[in-house]
């Protein structure tokens, strides 16, 4: 006898086919250091990207860490430039000096069902994608395609991702808030 529920697995996330995108508004070389080396070392299979703000100085030091690429002045910015420039089917989208865990995308794997979702971990009990920290959001590269950009009109963020949230589920897509999922 089994106790408790299985989940109705439709759809295999391989971990190979994520592109995890460093957001680094500030261009800190050394909290971009930290992050690759998480990834480095826990997933040595995956690709990696950093975006850096267009008013960003010097990257001389953070082209030697990792590929750069260079969005707007907005974090919704970096985060549409990163996710159009990804060679991956899958993005995870963090910012630079989180720490990532062995197990880090464990929760994910289990929740995901289909390539029409969003997934994100919940914070400090902050539940709604809006208020949702931008740390952690995975989604297919044809979800982001079908949905469109987040807008770069400097509102708050929060107004952004609402607005975009709004487009997605008009759209069909599904939100998923993950409990638990182990990010620093």
């Amino acid at each position: 006898m089994i106790l408790g529920t299985t989940l109705n697995k439709k759809y295999i996330l391989h971990e190979e086919k994520i592109e995890f995108i460093i957001l680094s508004p500030d261009c800190n070389p050394g909290t971009l250091k930290k992050t690759v080396r998480t990834i480095q070392e826990y997933f040595p299979q995956n690709q990696y990207c950093c975006v850096v703000s267009s008013e960003a100085k010097d990257i001389e030091e953070m082209k030697k860490v990792c590929p750069i690429k260079i969005g707007g002045r907005t974090i919704t910015s970096l985060i549409n430039e990163g996710i159009e420039k990804s060679k991956q089917e899958w993005v995870f989208i963090l910012m630079a000096g989180v720490w990532l865990h062995a197990n880090s995308l464990r929760k994910y794997e289990l929740f995901l069902e289909s390539d029409r979702e969003i997934l994100y971990p919940v914070v400090d009990r902050k539940i709604g994608f809006d208020e949702a920290t931008i740390n952690g959001i995975l989604m297919s590269k044809k979800a982001f395609q079908s949905i469109g950009k987040f807008s770069d009109q400097n509102h708050s963020i929060t107004l952004v991702k609402m607005i975009w949230a709004i487009d997605a589920l008009a759209l069909g897509f599904k939100f998923k808030a993950l409990v638990g999922a182990r990010l620093l």
